[in-house]
């Protein structure tokens, strides 16, 4: 699974890269509910999670004053599901689970198919450059906004589905949690677990500071 990211301008359900690398989906089928919001003072921005992705709108305090909405822009998240194999197998995409927590957002979505299920796991990080002392604000009022795919998980089918009293998959996610440095993730069979998250700010500093030592080369006669 991978993510695609877009003006809500150019976003339609379903659309995306071929449909021979990628599922597509009845808009028709598509859930609108949104499944979790997450509304982040410190970035301005209110995350909507739906079974397809997540939309972001900055600057959402905006939206008390009629005269200032027309300053509020919005990104859309698509995720999509990248077939290696069979096209056939994959027959739902959904959320699943949802953490915040220092302006990132951990978003947890399944792919299940006929005989497995995939469970992926993203941090959407709303201000990747907090480290970076020399950041100067630029036109594109995403440009702060990071997504990791930071892990997949397989689950296989247990038996028939239809046998009373038992699991389907062979594990199933009960919790997640997310704060500064790590994602805990707790699964009905394996547990308790965790996924250190801490050098994502580091690559995101170091990314920064190399496109600053790039902007000023270019500045230099």
């Amino acid at each position: 699974m991978y993510a695609v990211s877009r003006p809500a301008s150019d976003f339609s359900p379903g659309s995306g890269p071929s449909s021979d690398t990628t599922t597509t989906m009845n808009p028709d089928d598509w859930d609108p509910t949104p499944r979790a919001t997450y509304a982040d003072q410190r970035t301005d921005t209110l995350a909507v999670s739906y079974d397809w992705g997540i939309s972001l709108l900055r600057p959402y305090s905006k939206i008390i004053d009629p005269r200032a909405r027309h300053l509020i822009k919005v990104a859309i998240l698509h995720y999509h599901v990248f077939l290696e194999k069979n096209t056939s197998d994959i027959n739902n995409v959904s959320f699943g689970h949802q953490a915040v927590a220092n302006s990132r957002i951990c978003q947890v979505m399944n792919a299940q198919g006929t005989s497995s299920k995939k469970e992926h796991v993203f941090v959407i990080d709303l201000d990747s450059r907090r480290l970076d002392t020399h950041k100067t604000v630029r036109e594109h009022p995403f440009e702060d906004v990071k997504v990791w795919h930071i892990q997949t998980r397989v689950f296989q089918q247990n038996g028939s589905a239809h046998e009373a009293g038992r699991e389907r998959w062979s594990d199933r996610l009960l919790h997640v949690h997310l704060d500064a440095t790590t994602v805990w993730t707790n699964h009905y069979n394996a547990g308790l677990e965790y996924i250190d998250i801490g050098s994502l700010t580091k690559f995101s500093h170091e990314a920064s500071a190399n496109r600053s030592a790039e902007d000023s080369a270019v500045g230099e006669p």
